[in-house]
């Protein structure tokens, strides 16, 4: 009986069941598609062995690529629920929005408990753990991403966007503050990949917070359907660095809370060891994504579980020893710190998202991060009190 697959060779329709390079059978398309190449015998099969090198492997590197965005987005919403920074009071959902009231942070450092008894979908879920934390799925994932992504990208930098859709997370806390007080995360940062199948992508691990939920797109149709322009480019690594030095005190605008900036990085390294762990009685995470589709499922299953305990234990023994930090003090919540749009230092022309950012960079006027950061520091020194 025949399929209504044609044979890659000869055209003829491809018997049942289909026969299919064994090598790429479970490669996927630039969408993420499954995709087999199909023969009608063997001998058509063997015949396209040179011809089909190229797309065999290039089928393989995206099956990778998809699958690290997958296990990098499923770790970093773990990593997020375990060491959520948010004290949710209630939550309403109109319009597709989530609106959510919460405690204003005290700056202290404080975790809480996911508020599952308040959001219960899996869209407004997702939502709320991305909600504000595009920075964060940057740079706590960079050593896990830089692991799973090295050997089959060229290119890795780190983006900052403004999006053109809106978000699905509308915040308000329970205390009046100044008019000029905004509570809208503003832009949004993801990573353009330029992968070594020879197209870019865009890895976004927290789009879920606007209705984007896929880790893993074109480039193109990103930028079509998500982005505006891009703002900022930077080297993979630049957000984890501005991070370190919050925690060393230095006054930016990307983490104005030290004692959080603290308590999650000491999660972050136990997600790292946790993961260490797996790997060692188990598979390495390049394996892992490299595997048959079960044992990716079934391994996936087993590594969040794992991480997800420890790190909810890493947690629990940080405040029952009494939540102590080695804080680093610095005088003012919000600082007027202007950032650098770019450090990369392009080899030849640049990636894509390069001369994306060149093209528009032009149009840029003044920093809109740091004038919302000077607006909110105005507004935070008036509710403190602050000089």
């Amino acid at each position: 009986m025949a399929s209504d697959e044609l044979c890659s060779v000869c055209d003829k329709p491809a018997p049942r069941p289909v026969l299919i390079c064994t090598q790429c059978g479970e490669g996927v398309d630039v969408n993420g598609a499954p995709t087999a190449t199909a023969y009608c015998e063997v001998s058509c099969r063997t015949k396209d062995i040179e011809n089909h090198q190229k797309a065999c492997k290039d089928a393989n590197i995206r099956k990778q690529l998809y699958r690290a965005g997958d296990l990098l987005q499923a770790i970093f919403c773990k990593f997020r629920e375990a060491s959520f920074d948010q004290d949710i009071k209630q939550s309403t959902k109109s319009d597709g929005v989530l609106h959510i009231e919460e405690s204003f942070p005290q700056g202290d450092g404080r975790l809480f408990r996911f508020p599952h008894l308040l959001v219960e979908d899996p869209e407004d879920v997702a939502a709320l753990l991305t909600f504000s934390a595009c920075i964060h799925s940057c740079a706590y994932m960079y050593e896990l991403s830089q692991m799973l992504l090295q050997d089959i990208t060229t290119t890795i930098e780190e983006l900052q966007i403004s999006p053109s859709t809106p978000y699905l997370v509308d915040r308000a806390f329970n205390i009046r503050l100044p008019a000029s007080f905004d509570c809208s995360p503003g832009d949004h940062n993801v990573l353009a990949l330029e992968a070594t199948d020879g197209n870019t992508y865009i890895l976004d691990l927290s789009g879920a917070q606007f209705g984007q939920p896929r880790p893993v797109i074109p480039f193109n149709e990103y930028k079509l359907r998500y982005m505006n322009q891009i703002t900022q480019i930077h080297e993979h690594g630049y957000y984890d660095g501005v991070l370190e030095a919050a925690r060393e005190g230095e006054r930016n605008p990307y983490m104005c809370d030290v004692s959080l900036a603290l308590i999650q990085h000491k999660v972050r390294k136990c997600l790292l060891e946790s993961v260490e762990e797996w790997q060692k009685e188990n598979v390495s995470l390049k394996g892992l994504i490299r595997g048959d589709r079960k044992t990716y499922g079934t391994g996936k299953t087993a590594l969040l579980g794992k991480v997800f305990d420890d790190m909810r234990d890493c947690v629990k023994e940080w405040e029952d020893g009494g939540r102590k930090l080695n804080r680093k003090e610095r005088k003012h919540l919000f600082p007027n710190l202007s950032q650098p749009r770019c450090t990369v230092e392009p080899k030849g022309k640049g990636s894509r998202a390069y001369k994306m950012w060149v093209a528009g960079s032009k149009s840029l006027k003044g920093d809109p991060y740091s004038e919302l950061v000077e607006m909110m520091g105005k507004a935070m020194g008036s509710l403190f009190g602050e000089v």
